[in-house]
């Protein structure tokens, strides 16, 4: 029995799948991290606002939860900065070289070049794509202190 070269479509379609999948979970992750960063700064820019307008109503808690307040949005924004920062994506194979391929190899070459390629491509981006994803979580949490700090330290100062 003579062996069968593999459907290479199939193997491309795979790897192309993956490879565009990755780089739509980078955008979102971008959008969610961004939101983050632009949230924190709203709710901290609205708390020292507001708490800065009544001075009467002070207490050394207030002051503190507004402090936490600061502290965990400089979280917030370390880890959206850092993941957010400038990063090089491999985004799909060089067509020039694809076409010289083609001409030089033939299609059944190129395709498996392009394909090797996209695993190689997914494979670079892997590590950068988990530090962007671990950047979520603390970042989330770091959100959530602000907001109940900022809360707090609001309802400190209106008496409640």
């Amino acid at each position: 029995m003579s062996r069968r070269e593999p459907d290479l479509n199939l193997l491309y379609e795979i790897a192309r799948s993956r490879l565009d999948t990755q780089l739509a979970f980078l955008d979102s992750l971008d959008t969610k991290l961004g939101l983050f960063l632009s949230v924190g700064s709203a709710i901290l820019t609205v708390a020292a606002a507001i708490v800065a307008v009544d001075r009467t109503r002070w207490s050394i808690w207030a002051g503190l939860a507004l402090a936490l307040a600061i502290g965990a949005f400089i979280g917030v924004a370390f880890f959206t900065v850092t993941a957010l920062r400038g990063q090089k994506w491999s985004i799909g194979p060089d067509v020039t070289q694809v076409a010289a391929l083609l001409w030089t190899e033939g299609e059944s070459a190129a395709t498996k070049s392009v394909i090797n390629t996209l695993v190689d491509l997914f494979s670079r981006n892997q590590s950068a794509y988990d530090a962007k994803v671990g950047a979520l979580a603390p970042a989330a949490i770091a959100l959530v202190v602000e907001t109940l700090a900022a809360a707090a330290a609001l309802a400190l100062v209106a008496g409640r």
